[in-house]
């Protein structure tokens, strides 16, 4: 099998940008909510309020948005069932590792100079052609 087929190159590049993007746009609200869950466990919407320190309908707004994704449930609290509790989904602990910040120059670690060398220059080549 060839190496270089068009839409995997096209996934992965958007994984890449999801990655990028998340590790340099630090502290958006659904990133903090899903950090501090994985972080401190679940907690109900009120803990979550004063952890993040925000107004109740900022945190009910982000805790619908990330249910409606499936990556928080509400469920009641076994030991009080009045209270409801916030816990990650599957999905919402396996996205948690785009949420947590790396410094940037670590970013490429992965790369030795010469791919960073390479990947740039193709970067740069793949960018003037889609600016023609």
């Amino acid at each position: 099998m060839a190496c270089y087929e068009k839409e995997k190159l096209r996934r992965l590049l958007v994984v890449c940008g999801h990655f990028m993007y998340h590790q340099t746009h630090q502290g958006g609200g659904q990133a903090a909510v899903l950090t501090l869950l994985q972080k401190d466990g679940p907690m109900t919407q009120k803990a979550l309020q004063e952890k993040l320190g925000i107004r109740s309908g900022s945190v009910s707004e982000l805790v619908g948005k990330l249910e409606a994704k499936h990556l928080l449930l509400r469920e009641k609290d076994p030991a009080d069932r009045r209270k409801v509790v916030l816990k990650l989904t599957e999905e919402g602990a396996s996205r948690v590792r785009f949420h947590l910040p790396k410094p940037p120059q670590t970013l490429f670690d992965g790369l030795t100079d010469q791919e960073g060398c390479e990947l740039t220059a193709l970067l740069e080549k793949l960018l003037a052609s889609w600016e023609r």
